[in-house]
C-alpha cells in the first residue's frame, strides 16, 4: 500500500511530488440497484407515455405505454448494469506544475488553471473538490482517503503552489470567496423549498383521491385559475391555482425543478427572500395567465419556478466567478432550454404564466444584487423579506380558504359553467363538457340551458363531426322541452356512431316527446294504422294494416316500466314481409325490469323500398348513465 503521503524529490529537489491513495468507493447493494432500477421503469414509463400520448386515441395507448416502457426498460438495465460496476482505487497525485488523478481515467489540472480547491458537503457527503473551467473536475469523498486530515493536508498543499503564481493571491482570495458560497450552499438551511415540495406533493395527493385529475369541475372547486371567474370576482384563484397539478408528469417536472433550483438560491437569498420571490411570481404568473392568456383552466406551480429561473440567471450573471460551477454557454443554454421545453413539447402550455412568473421574478431580485457580496445576500435587508413571505403565506391561506367557501355553495358546479359557457374563450371540448354540466343539472334553469344550447351551437360550428357534441345538443333540448327537435339530433347522429349510451338518451328522449305530442314521422307520413300492447305473457305486439306501405321504414318503441323508459325495440319491415302482426318476445338475457307500456315514438319513412328481404329487431336497454339523467 502506498502510504498516504508518499515523496518523490528525484526531479524537483524543492518542490515535492505527494501522492495519496483513495480507497475505491463501495458498489451499490444488489436491493439498491433493483430498486433503482424498477424506479427508473414506472417514472420513466410515466413520463414517456406522456410525451409520446399526446392526442393519441384511447385504442391507441396500450401500444404508445409498450413503446414508452421498453425505453423505460433499456434505461433502467443501463442505470442497473452501471451500479453493479466494481470501483477501482485511484491515486491522488500533487506535482509541482498539476494536480493528477488516475482511477481508470486519468485527470490532470494545472495550478494556473484551478477554479476551485476546497472542500464541499457535510458528514459522509463531504467531498475534495479541485477544479478548472471547462475541464474535467477531480472529485473524491473524503472518507475514502487514509484518514481525516488529508483532505485539509491535500488542499495546504494546492494553495501552496498556488501562491507563488504571478496571480496567485488574487487566485486564491477569489477561491477563498467561492469556498465561503459553496459552505453558505452547504450549510444553508433548506426549510422552505422541503415544506413548498411537501405541500404540492399532499395537494396532488388529494386531487388523485378525489378523481380531479379527470374532472376540469373538481380542479376549479380545488381552485384552479379560470380568467372568466377570475374577471366575474373570484380573486383567491390567483394564488390556489399555483398549488395544483394536471398529472404525474405535471407535477414530477415541477417538483423536480423546485427542488434543483431551491437547494441552492434558498441558502443564497435566505429563506424570506427565498420564498418572496416564489409566491410574488407565482401571482404575477396567475395574473398573466387570466387577464393575457384568457385561460379558462391554469394550474401549476411553474409560475412560481419561471420566477426561480430568473433569480438563478441574474446570480450566474452577477456573480459568475462566485460559484463553484461559473457560467458558460452550456449554462445559459439550459437555462433557455428549461424555460423553453415545456412550451416546445406538451401542448396546452400556459406561456403567458412563464413569461409573468419570469418577469416577476426578475424585477425583484435584480435590484438586490447591485453592490453586494454573494454571500452577503441572504442577511440583507432579512427581516423585511421574514414579514413579506409571512404576509404572503396569509394571503395563501386566505385564498384556500375562499376555494373552500365556494366549493360549499349549493350547485356550485352549475354556477361555474354558467359562467364559463358566457366566456367565448373555452374550446369547443371545454364547451361540450360544461354544456353538459348544464344540461344534466336537474336545478338548471331555463336561461342556463339556452346559455348552454348557444354554447353547442359554437361547439359544433367549429368541429361539426364531433358526435359528442350533437349528443351534448340534444340533450339540451330535450331539458327545454323542445322534444322533437332532441329526437331528430340524437337519432341522425345514430348514423355516425350507435353507441349505447347514444341510443339510451334517444329512448328517454321519445318517451317524453310522446307524452304531450304525436309520433314523430320523418319522411312521407305512410297511410297505415299502427297499433301496439304487451301481450299477457311479456311480449311485444304490433299490428300494422299494411306492412307493404311500410317497406324498408324504421320503427322506434319504447318500452317503459311506471313512467320511465327501459329500453328501445327498433324495428325495420322486411319486402317480403305479409303478416300485418308482429311479435316480439324479450330475451332471457333482458336484465332491465319488465315493461308495462310500449308505444311507437318515431317512424323513419324516408327509405321506403330499399328494405332488406327480412324483418329485423333491435333491442337496447336503457344503460345507467342515462337513466341518471334528469
Amino acid at each position: 500500500m502506498v502510504p498516504p503521503f508518499h515523496q518523490d524529490r528525484s526531479s524537483m529537489p524543492d518542490l515535492e511530488i505527494l501522492e495519496v491513495p483513495v480507497s475505491p468507493s463501495r458498489r451499490k447493494s444488489l436491493g439498491s440497484s433493483i430498486l433503482m432500477a424498477l424506479a427508473t421503469i414506472a417514472i420513466g414509463t410515466s413520463i414517456f407515455g406522456s410525451v409520446i400520448g399526446q392526442d393519441r386515441r384511447p385504442d391507441e395507448m396500450g401500444c404508445v405505454y409498450l413503446i414508452a416502457a421498453s425505453f423505460a426498460a433499456a434505461l433502467g438495465i443501463f442505470l442497473f448494469a452501471a451500479s453493479r460496476t466494481n470501483p477501482s482505487p485511484g491515486i491522488l497525485r500533487i506535482e509541482p506544475d498539476q494536480v493528477r488523478w488516475r482511477s481508470g481515467v486519468e485527470i490532470a489540472l494545472s495550478y494556473g488553471d484551478l477554479w476551485v480547491a476546497h472542500k464541499a458537503g457535510r458528514g459522509r457527503r463531504e467531498r475534495l473538490v479541485l477544479k478548472a473551467q471547462k475541464k474535467a473536475p477531480i472529485v473524491i469523498q473524503t472518507s475514502l482517503l487514509p484518514d481525516a486530515q488529508v483532505a485539509d493536508s491535500v488542499l495546504e498543499t494546492v494553495h501552496d503552489r498556488i501562491r507563488p503564481l504571478p496571480d496567485g493571491p488574487q487566485r486564491l482570495e477569489a477561491m477563498t470567496a467561492r469556498q465561503a458560497v459553496a459552505d453558505r450552499v452547504a450549510s444553508g438551511r433548506k426549510a422552505v423549498v422541503f415544506t413548498v415540495s411537501i405541500l404540492l406533493g399532499l395537494v396532488f395527493l388529494a386531487e388523485l383521491v378525489t378523481g380531479a385529475l379527470n374532472d376540469p369541475f373538481r380542479l376549479l372547486a380545488f381552485g384552479a385559475g379560470s380568467f372568466p371567474l377570475v374577471k366575474d370576482g373570484e380573486l383567491f384563484r390567483l394564488a390556489t391555482a399555483n398549488l395544483l397539478h394536471g398529472s404525474v408528469i405535471h407535477i414530477f417536472f415541477n417538483v423536480m425543478t423546485l427542488f434543483s433550483l431551491g437547494v441552492l438560491l434558498e441558502p443564497l437569498l435566505g429563506a424570506g427572500r427565498f420564498l418572496t420571490v416564489f409566491l410574488v411570481s407565482a401571482l404575477a404568473g396567475a395574473a398573466a395567465s387570466s387577464f393575457l392568456g384568457h385561460h379558462v383552466l391554469a394550474l401549476g406551480a411553474s409560475t412560481g419556478i419561471a420566477g426561480l429561473i430568473a433569480a438563478y440567471a441574474l446570480v450566474l450573471w452577477r456573480w459568475p466567478d462566485r460559484l463553484s460551477n461559473p457560467p458558460t454557454r452550456n449554462t445559459w443554454i439550459w437555462i433557455a432550454f428549461a424555460f423553453l421545453l415545456p412550451a416546445l413539447t406538451f401542448k396546452n402550455v400556459d406561456n403567458m404564466a412563464h413569461l409573468g412568473g419570469f418577469l416577476a421574478g426578475f424585477v425583484m431580485v435584480f435590484p438586490e444584487t447591485r453592490k453586494v457580496e454573494l454571500v452577503e445576500l441572504a442577511d440583507r435587508r432579512q427581516a423585511l423579506f421574514q414579514v413579506t413571505a409571512a404576509v404572503l403565506v396569509a394571503l395563501f391561506l386566505v385564498a384556500c380558504g375562499m376555494a373552500i367557501r365556494k366549493t360549499l355553495e349549493p350547485e356550485r358546479d352549475l354556477a361555474v359553467a354558467s359562467i364559463l359557457l358566457r366566456d367565448p374563450s373555452p374550446s369547443p371540448g371545454m364547451l361540450n363538457n360544461l354544456a353538459w354540466k348544464v344540461a344534466t343539472s336537474p336545478a338548471a334553469s331555463e336561461a342556463q340551458l339556452t346559455t348552454a344550447l348557444r354554447a353547442m351551437e359554437r361547439a359544433i360550428k367549429s368541429e361539426p363531426k364531433d358526435v359528442a357534441f350533437r349528443d351534448t345538443q340534444a340533450t339540451v333540448l330535450y331539458r327545454l322541452g323542445r322534444w322533437q327537435e332532441a329526437v331528430r339530433t340524437e337519432y341522425d347522429l345514430l348514423a355516425a356512431e350507435r353507441k349505447p349510451l347514444y341510443i339510451s338518451h334517444l329512448a328517454r328522449f321519445e318517451q317524453a316527446m310522446i307524452r304531450s305530442d304525436v309520433p314523430l314521422v320523418l319522411g312521407q307520413p305512410p297511410g297505415v294504422l299502427i297499433s301496439e300492447q304487451i301481450a299477457p305473457d311479456g311480449s311485444i305486439l304490433l299490428d300494422i294494416s299494411d306492412p307493404q306501405q311500410l317497406s324498408g321504414a324504421i320503427l322506434h318503441l319504447v318500452l317503459s316500466r311506471q313512467g320511465k323508459a327501459v329500453a328501445l325495440l327498433e324495428l325495420m319491415i322486411g319486402a317480403s314481409e305479409t303478416s300485418e302482426s308482429f311479435r316480439y318476445a324479450l330475451p332471457g338475457g333482458f336484465s332491465g325490469p319488465r315493461p308495462d307500456k310500449v308505444f311507437v315514438a318515431l317512424v323513419d319513412a324516408r327509405k321506403v323500398g330499399g328494405s332488406p328481404s327480412r324483418t329485423y329487431w333491435k333491442l337496447q336497454e336503457i344503460v345507467p348513465e342515462a337513466a341518471r339523467l334528469p
